[in-house]
């Protein structure tokens, strides 16, 4: 983690008595979602989200001092960071059930931040960021990664679907094309190449293919659009917690 980045992000509240844009149950609570410039590639210390309750102050110059100095979340990352592998050292957590992060206070300043980073849902030897309950590599069959993998796709979309009119079979053949995209984008950490080095592979159909001046981390980024891709890509949470009856103010920061 050389390099600490403060990501802007947007959010909405939502009450829950209204659909998705293609008529899935909407998740009550606040949605947040995030983005970064491709050229920086996905942080293998992640995205840390943190919020604090608003002091009602819409006007952000009069907020001026009220975060810490980058050095301090640096030491939050860390610290979180080492008692993450700390425990992955400790034990396998193959078959150990998923426990949802929780807010946990940083200091006296009543920020909190989210117990476990937002991470890409790929399990590799060589890339240092997972998420709870991930299979240790280096003790798991290929074949049982691959398939948490997967199932953490799936649970991070919290029972909805890709798309609407897409079955659960097919949503999961998505699932294993677009983990074989991620393996192939963090197999060479910590580079060369960079993640934004990475080309798109090629086509099957050859010399028909579309011609696209664009890369794999452009490409994650354009399906991060949308917001069902965003979740599961790590760049969407929904705080159930924050209803809209207490404000809440957040920021989120990587960590490359």
């Amino acid at each position: 983690m050389r390099v600490l980045e403060i990501i802007g992000l947007q959010g909405a509240i939502a009450d829950g008595s209204e659909n998705t844009f293609d008529g899935q149950p909407m998740q009550r609570g606040t949605h947040l979602r995030w983005g970064f410039a491709p050229e920086l590639g996905f942080p293998a210390g992640g995205f840390w989200l943190c919020r604090r309750k608003s002091e009602g102050q819409r006007d952000i110059a009069a907020r001026e001092g009220h975060l810490l100095p980058p050095e301090g979340w640096q030491q939050l990352c860390r610290r979180s960071l080492e008692r993450q592998h700390d425990d992955r050292e400790r034990r396998d957590n193959e078959g150990e059930k998923f426990r949802s992060p929780r807010w946990e206070d940083f200091n006296s300043t009543g920020w909190q931040y989210l117990s476990a980073p937002f991470v890409l849902p790929i399990t590799a030897k060589q890339w240092p960021a997972r998420y709870p309950g991930a299979p240790n590599p280096a003790t798991t069959s290929s074949k049982v990664v691959v398939e948490r993998d997967i199932k953490e796709c799936r649970r991070r979309l919290n029972g909805l679907l890709l798309d609407a009119e897409m079955t659960a079979a097919e949503m999961d053949q998505h699932f294993h094309e677009f983990r074989d995209t991620l393996y192939y984008l963090v197999r060479d950490h910590p580079g060369p190449p960079s993640q934004y080095d990475h080309p798109l592979p090629q086509s099957d159909d050859g010399k028909n293919a579309p011609q696209l001046g664009i890369n794999i981390m452009q490409k994650l980024l354009l399906l991060a659009l949308n917001p069902y891709f965003a979740r599961v890509l790590g760049l969407y949470y929904v705080d159930e917690e924050a209803t809209g009856e207490v404000p809440y103010d957040y920021f989120v920061l990587g960590c490359w």
